[in-house]
């Protein structure tokens, strides 16, 4: 009697790997893939109107102005006033105000004749207008900038934090401010002895209002990755959320981290750090911007291109101008003409050469 041969279950796990694999393949190409209704502002004839992924006009230009579609809507500006459309053109919230900008969070600020105030999706007032200046909602909060007048013509400029509901959440008593991230946020204080100022300090404040690092700081930018940019005596530094110093930096000008990557400038040359402080990506361009969807544009030798996390080109520097990835397309100008290209650096759309 012959002994049974053992079945080899090879094929059977190369098979279940396979199909194992396929939804992440599949997420991964998605990642990369710009969404469906994403949509991109064009110029044409003095006009702006918007394309699609594939560049075909599917918004016609007829506006003034536009912002990028942000939640849904685009703010768009047609015979002065301010309105939002949604990615077929039509209106959603009609021109009525003086100045808009994108939804974010929900919430999109409008300017009302001087005031500004915040809107809901609907176009109804969440926030009245009646603030001197507005930043965008992050994490809940908005700053606000409330200005009083005192003796003469002596105006008293404070910012404070509104939250979703209109509410004011943290009164107005800091000079300057940045947006919330990472559930901490950068605020300038006045620092005084009985009449006599000092100077100011940025420290970083709990939605609460309480301090949760003191203000020591020359300057200092929201936290991004665990991370936050500060400026003391002692030169530029990257700080931890509990206020000690991660690392310091030897450069004339730094950003903060995107991507796990942070540009920083010496002797008129630009390249990028890691979270941990070691440069990645050596000093070699005279300009840079912050990674977007895993592309940074530089420009080297008078032109701009695209460089991956490693530093290596992925775009070659051949446009006059150029932005950040976007939904998977980037704006460029090649030629003298406003374009987008894809991530291979392949044209998909160009003004037309004048005529």
């Amino acid at each position: 009697m012959r002994s049974a041969r053992p079945v080899s279950t090879a094929p059977a796990v190369v098979l279940l790997l396979i199909l194992w694999m396929l939804p992440v393949c599949a997420a991964a190409v998605q990642a990369q893939a710009p969404p469906p209704a994403a949509r991109y502002p064009v110029s044409v004839g003095g006009k702006q109107g918007f394309i699609d992924a594939t560049g075909r006009l599917v918004i016609e230009p007829r506006f003034d102005r536009t912002f990028g579609f942000s939640e849904g809507l685009a703010a768009v500006e047609y015979g002065g006033s301010w309105g939002y459309i949604d990615p077929d053109g039509d209106y959603v919230i009609p021109p009525s105000y003086d100045e808009a900008y994108s939804f974010v969070g929900g919430r999109a600020r409008v300017r009302v004749g001087a005031d500004w105030g915040y809107i809901d999706p609907t176009g109804a007032f969440v926030v009245d207008p009646g603030f001197a200046s507005a930043l965008d909602f992050s994490e809940g909060f908005a700053p606000v900038n409330v200005q009083q007048r005192r003796l003469g013509a002596d105006v008293k400029s404070t910012w404070g934090f509104v939250d979703r509901e209109g509410r004011l959440a943290i009164e107005p008593r800091f000079q300057r401010t940045q947006v919330f991230t990472e559930g901490l946020a950068a605020v300038e204080v006045d620092r005084r002895i009985l009449m006599i100022r000092l100077g100011t300090r940025w420290g970083y404040i709990r939605p609460d209002g309480t301090w949760a690092i003191e203000p020591r700081f020359q300057t200092a930018r929201s936290f991004e990755e665990g991370l936050a940019l500060v400026r003391s005596r002692e030169g530029l530094a990257y700080i931890r959320p509990d206020g000690t110093t991660a690392f310091v930096v030897e450069a004339a000008q730094a950003h903060s981290f995107s991507e796990g990557r942070a540009r920083i400038m010496q002797d008129g040359l630009w390249g990028f750090i890691d979270t941990t402080g070691a440069v990645v990506i050596p000093l070699q361009f005279t300009r840079a911007f912050d990674f977007s969807e895993g592309l940074a544009v530089v420009q080297e030798g008078g032109r701009w291109g695209y460089i991956d996390a490693d530093g290596a080109y992925v775009i070659p520097a051949r446009f006059e101008r150029a932005r950040s990835f976007s939904d998977g397309l980037a704006q460029v100008t090649l030629d003298g003409r406003t374009a987008y290209i894809d991530r291979q650096g392949r044209l998909v759309w160009q003004e037309a050469a004048d005529r």
